[in-house]
Parts: structure tokens; C-alpha cells; sequence
């Protein structure tokens, strides 16, 4: 079966789904840098509604529990 042949977003270089690219969809860390990049500098963002920071809750562990090292391995049943 054939690897399926891809555009890397940054650049546009067509690249072969496979292990030869680790770093797919991009062609190359350097292209994965610089569309992370531009996630970081707000040049790209996903369409919603703005959030105001001062409203929005987030459900976090009490901080105790992280003090103590309240952690669990996956699959643990006991409390």
C-alpha cells in the first residue's frame, strides 16, 4: 500500500505520510516552529466566542490535595 502524500501547512513541500517524516504534517521541526509560533503569537486561534480570564472557572484539585501527592495510577479502583 501507498503512503499518502501530504502538504506541510508552513511550507507547502509535498511529504510522504510515513517514518521518514517525524515530524508530520510538517516537513521538518523547523516548519513545526514556526506554525507553533504562530499559535503562540495569536497569528492563528480557534473560532469561538472570546473568554473573559476574570469569569472563567476552572475545575482544579483543592490545593491540598495537590500538596500531598494525591495522585493515582490509571485503573487504581481505591479511593
Amino acid at each position: 500500500m501507498c503512503a499518502a502524500i501530504v502538504k506541510c501547512p508552513t511550507c507547502g513541500r509535498k511529504i510522504e505520510w510515513s517514518e521518514d517524516f517525524p515530524h508530520r504534517p510538517f516537513c521538518s521541526d523547523r516548519c513545526r516552529l514556526i506554525d507553533l509560533g504562530a499559535w503562540f503569537s495569536g497569528q492563528r486561534a480557534v473560532p469561538g466566542e472570546p473568554v473573559d480570564p476574570e469569569s472563567a472557572q476552572l475545575d482544579l484539585p483543592a490545593a491540598g490535595d495537590a500538596a500531598h501527592g494525591a495522585t493515582r495510577d490509571i485503573g487504581d479502583d481505591d479511593p
